[in-house]
């Protein structure tokens, strides 16, 4: 039961943190025209950098629960990993 519960918090969270962040995208103002050059790399795609962050810590819970999904969890990682590599070229890309 606990490793059921683990499953779903990894997947409410993930669910949660990605409409937080459209929703606060959605409200913040847009940033002032500054040339790419002049901008640092962390400060490049937030909300992009965020989601990576959410899906390592979702990925995380995932490892750390229980493996009696019927396959389910092991396909969840494989989602979340898909995930995290769109994510990781999508910001090489720039």
């Amino acid at each position: 039961m606990t490793g059921s519960k683990s499953l779903l918090v990894a997947i409410i969270s993930c669910g949660l943190g990605a409409g937080t962040m459209s929703m606060v995208h959605a409200a913040s103002p847009a940033a002032p025209a500054v040339a790419p050059s002049v901008q640092k790399l962390d400060d490049d795609y937030p909300n992009m950098r965020a989601a990576l962050h959410d899906l390592r810590v979702a990925k995380d819970a995932l490892l750390n629960a229980e493996p009696r999904f019927h396959g389910h969890r092991d396909r969840a990682i494989d989602h979340v990993n898909q995930a995290i590599q769109e994510c990781e070229d999508a910001l090489a890309e720039g």
